[in-house]
């Protein structure tokens, strides 16, 4: 029996060579002549979707994804934000910034009554004591104390500090004095001065000095409004951006001892880890656990993280974050004491240098303890790249990040099998 397709005769029953390509293109002819319509209908959904599945494998592969992870208050977020200055939009054309506007307020409250609480009669009062220096600013002490009870730096409380600083958005004036004349208080000033005991935010200084001129212009949100405003991170939050040719995926991941159980779900196909540590907490406590130094934490997480099983072929940029803060602190006399307290393997003087060598070799010396234990038939297949950043300073990122963009690619590369 002969059937004709494509102007050709082929015996029906009879297997064609199909390594031929005219007689497969028959073959197939004949195999669609002799199914039904919902089948081939079938048969071409199912093709469409191997084609899409095949994009979105190739996209998946072109993407860097990369972790952003370190202990709270260490600059993860802030990172982000930059990113979003230098490669996104930024923040200065956005059309609703009232939620931003309360969020700096809520940081100028909390921060104050902070210092507030270390006085005298405050619930955390420092030791020696330390007076309000001026006794017309009790009454104003007494208002910001009573308007920051019940606030923090997390969101869950969002709606109620809405609702209680809304009317200062409206009327901004009289909590403006009351911030402008304790911010000049010789008291504040001097609890301002061991902030290294309290638990503040390291832009309180900027925002209590912006805080006029910013309500005389109108509440206008400026990128580094933003980038120095103070949210703790709860969950996974996920941001994407395009980079010239090449797409990468910042997942930023809430650093506080409650939120790090989440970590585990991010850990699979990362190109790198950022490992973001605070440099300027060598003599500062955690705000989760006052027994805890800042730096160990650092330290502590780092070395489980790099011996991690799900991190075993997974590459480190440490950024040693907080740099001007960490410089900062080292021209007043007596920090290289204060690190040695904390480190008593820290032999150097209140030099500047020879402490961010010592914190390099800290961290360092973690990864090649570890480095050690691997067999000598085992090849290497994790790195450490480390950098010194102002993750406040958009330019000092923008120059890290370029720095960093060859090896996020070439690790990519590497993982893709193509190097």
């Amino acid at each position: 029996i002969l059937f004709s397709c494509c102007g050709s005769a082929v015996a029906v029953g009879r297997t064609p060579p199909v390594t031929h390509p005219t007689m497969a293109k028959i073959w197939s002819c004949i195999d669609c002549a002799m199914i039904s319509e919902e089948e081939a209908s079938a048969r071409r959904r199912n093709r469409q979707l191997n084609r899409q599945l095949r994009r979105e494998a190739a996209r998946h592969r072109a993407e860097m994804r990369l972790l952003l992870l370190g202990p709270g208050e260490s600059g993860k977020s802030t990172i982000i934000k930059q990113m979003q200055i230098i490669h996104g939009v930024g923040f200065e054309n956005m059309e609703d910034t009232a939620h931003i506007v309360i969020d700096v307020l809520r940081n100028i409250v909390v921060n104050m009554a902070e210092l507030l609480n270390a006085l005298e009669d405050g619930s955390s009062a420092l030791t020696p004591a330390i007076r309000l220096g001026q006794h017309d600013n009790k009454e104003r002490a007494k208002r910001v104390k009573e308007l920051a009870v019940g606030m923090s730096d997390d969101n869950q409380n969002r709606t109620m500090c809405a609702a209680r600083l809304s009317p200062i958005h409206k009327d901004p004036e009289p909590f403006v004095e009351d911030i402008r004349c304790l911010w000049a208080d010789a008291g504040v000033l001097s609890a301002y001065d061991r902030r290294s005991e309290l638990q503040l935010s390291d832009s309180a200084a900027y925002q209590f000095e912006r805080l006029p001129g910013w309500v005389a212009g109108g509440f206008v949100v400026t990128n580094q409004d933003v980038v120095r405003l103070r949210n703790q991170t709860s969950g996974v939050l996920e941001t994407c951006f395009q980079v010239g040719a090449h797409h990468f995926r910042f997942v930023d991941v809430g650093g506080q001892r409650q939120e790090r159980h989440k970590w585990i779900q991010c850990f699979s196909d990362v190109t790198a880890v950022f490992f973001i540590a605070n440099a300027a907490g060598f003599d500062m406590r955690l705000r989760e656990d006052r027994r805890q130094n800042r730096l160990k934490e650092s330290l502590k997480l780092f070395s489980e993280l790099w011996q991690n099983r799900f991190l075993i072929h997974t590459s480190v940029i440490l950024f040693l974050n907080k740099m001007d803060l960490f410089r900062e602190k080292f021209k007043r006399p007596g920090a290289g004491d204060a690190l040695r307290r904390h480190f008593p393997g820290y032999t150097g003087i209140d030099d500047v240098t020879q402490a961010e060598a010592f914190l390099v070799r800290l961290f360092e010396g973690v990864s090649l303890h570890w480095d050690k234990q691997r067999p000598s038939n085992v090849p290497r297949t994790k790195y450490l790249y480390t950098h010194k950043t102002c993750a406040v300073d958009t330019d000092n990122v923008k120059r890290v990040f370029d720095a960093c963009r060859d090896i996020i690619i070439r690790l990519n590369l590497t993982a893709l099998n193509i190097l």
